[in-house]
């Protein structure tokens, strides 16, 4: 629940620069949140940049939190989607 909050945050705040926010990471796959505005023209209700990245390969997409599910939705340039637990993601640490 404190992920959530801390997602939900994020994106209702201005922003200083475009980051990556949070990233889900299981067998291979790493799922990461942004939260710059999503470059894709094929959806508009999904307002953020995601990506995902699997055998070296990253597929650019986009998402929003889902907060009544607590879930994450999101659709990606290779025209899947995914919807993900908010609890599965971390939160990420920019050096």
């Amino acid at each position: 629940m404190k992920l959530l909050l801390l997602l939900l945050l994020t994106f209702f705040t201005p922003a200083l620069f475009a980051a990556s926010v949070a990233t889900l990471s299981l067998d291979g796959v790493t799922f990461t949140l942004y939260n710059e505005p999503c470059a894709l023209s094929a959806v508009a209700n999904l307002p953020y940049r995601a990506t995902w990245k699997e055998k070296g390969e990253t597929t650019e997409g986009c998402y929003t939190i889902h907060p009544g599910a607590g879930a994450v939705v999101a659709y990606f340039a290779d025209k899947t989607v995914v919807l993900a637990p908010v609890a599965m993601f971390g939160p990420v640490t920019d050096i």
